[in-house]
């Protein structure tokens, strides 16, 4: 195999999806012959070496340990050193491989360039690489499921009959800059140490411009044509009352049934067409305060926020508290049942620490994590008397609360969805609204991950579905 090739460009590893349309590479596994040419033994040709010493000559001040002149060059070595033709060669077989795979890319854009290069070099990697390994590793790879950087690079090396050996920093950054994994003026930015190369300018680009609420049905029953984009959303939404529903005719009443989403045996339903989708943050766009001001928040004594704020949207219709209270555990006076802040896993799984963290740091500063609230109007499910004539007609759709709540930590797996409710129905509607969402789609691109979403069940001895993988978890009560 040579390292003749065309360099990586950005959009190969930032692949830009639609909201609620989600591409069929995303769901389908990867063909094992697909990821098995990552076994494939490199033999590095004369014209690989030409390459290498053409970019070697073109980033002349780049050496083994970094940019020469800088403070933060190898101390060891305590001088400038230049780059090995040999080394580098396979430094860019190395990430080129790595690249080739989605765990590969989401690696390279989150991880440290030191902790590359200590995959390259072998450093904790299990080296030689056991048949069994290999083969489970593979057959991992190919149904896209989590594979720990230390796997993928033990395969990796072995099929490039490497050993362990003891390499800079420098040959990583330069097999960036040949991929197009990274710009220069992005590896200039800070040492090398603790340099994460990040999202590319189209993914920031698209992430900076994704809104911070959203709908779930984008196109809604003709009935709810008039709705508003609010996060609270308690005016405006039609059938919120039993004067409605009972002056429905037949043919309306038949028509609106998919938007009702039926849980609680039947006797409860949420609107799906008054569903939103909200990230919670201290900037937002429907705080409905759109005075500039200095807010500082305590839990206890210890203050956990403070936050210059001045809202987008002079008609929003939440407080600042309000829309943290969303991604909380348990807040205080909460008590309706299917509130997904209760739900005993979201309770031991997140601690109001990353909530705020993530709600005062604000989600446009690369965050590392992601929260997103699934709310809806609900109520008990209405049974007009033109068709029931013994059916209780009314129904009050006003009640809205968070119904699920989505927690990504920026890792390799999948983010987690937290409620209260189990039914099979339900799950499945805020699984896809969750894994169609603009916003989740856009910060899944950023990181180079692909999108999916683990449901964590609530109750005793439940499993934890994932809707992606078909496989089963076990989850603590």
């Amino acid at each position: 195999m040579s390292l003749r090739l065309i360099p990586l460009s950005e959009s190969s590893a930032e692949r830009s999806r639609s909201p609620r349309h989600r591409s069929s590479p995303s769901r389908s596994p990867l063909p094992l012959q697909c990821v098995s040419a990552l076994t494939i033994v490199f033999q590095p040709t004369e014209g690989d070496a030409r390459l290498a010493r053409e970019f070697i000559y073109q980033h002349h001040d780049l050496g083994a340990s970094g940019w020469s002149g800088d403070a933060f060059l190898n101390p060891e070595a305590g001088s400038w050193e230049a780059l090995d033709v040999a080394n580098l060669v396979a430094a860019v077989e190395f990430l080129r491989r790595m690249e080739s795979v989605s765990i590969g890319r989401h690696f390279l854009r989150t991880k440290r360039v030191r902790l590359l290069r200590k995959l390259f070099n072998g450093d904790g990697v299990d080296l030689p690489m056991r048949e069994l390994d290999r083969a489970l590793v593979l057959t991992k790879l190919s149904a896209e499921r989590e594979v720990k950087a230390t796997e993928l690079a033990s395969l990796i090396l072995m099929a490039m009959q490497r050993g362990r050996c003891s390499l800079g920093d420098g040959y990583i950054a330069a097999a960036m800059l040949f991929l197009r994994v990274a710009n220069e003026s992005t590896l200039r930015s800070q040492s090398l140490y603790s340099l994460v190369v990040g999202p590319g300018p189209d993914a920031s680009q698209q992430w900076m411009a994704c809104p911070d609420v959203e709908w779930v049905m984008p196109r809604p029953h003709r009935i709810f044509a008039m709705r508003k984009l609010t996060a609270k959303g308690s005016e405006n939404y039609c059938l919120s009352n039993s004067d409605v529903w009972s002056s429905l005719s037949v043919v309306d009443y038949s028509s609106v049934q998919p938007s009702l989403v039926s849980f609680e045996g039947g006797e409860m339903a949420f609107l799906a067409d008054t569903a939103r989708i909200i990230m919670p943050h201290a900037r937002h766009s429907c705080i409905n305060d759109p005075m500039f001001h200095r807010t500082i928040f305590c839990v206890g004594q210890s203050q956990v926020g403070k936050v210059d704020v001045r809202a987008t949207e002079p008609e929003g219709d939440i407080a600042m508290k309000e829309l943290l209270q969303m991604i909380l555990p348990n807040p205080v006076g909460i008590v309706c049942p299917i509130d997904a802040r209760v739900s005993k896993a979201f309770e031991q799984s997140v601690s109001p620490h990353e909530a705020t963290e993530f709600f005062f740091d604000g989600p446009k500063k690369h965050p590392a994590s992601l929260f997103l609230v699934f709310v809806a109007h609900f109520g008990s499910r209405p049974r007009p008397a033109l068709l029931e004539p013994l059916a209780n007609v009314s129904s009050d759709f006003g009640h809205c609360c968070p119904l699920a709540i989505l927690h990504d930590d920026g890792s390799a797996e999948p983010g987690r969805m937290f409620c209260s409710l189990d039914e099979t129905r339900v799950l499945d509607f805020f699984t896809e609204a969750f894994e169609g969402s603009e916003i989740y789609q856009k910060y899944c691109n950023r990181l180079s991950k692909r999108i999916r979403v683990l449901v964590v069940a609530d109750h005793d001895g439940a499993e934890s579905i994932d809707s992606d993988w078909h496989s089963v978890h076990s989850m603590p009560g």
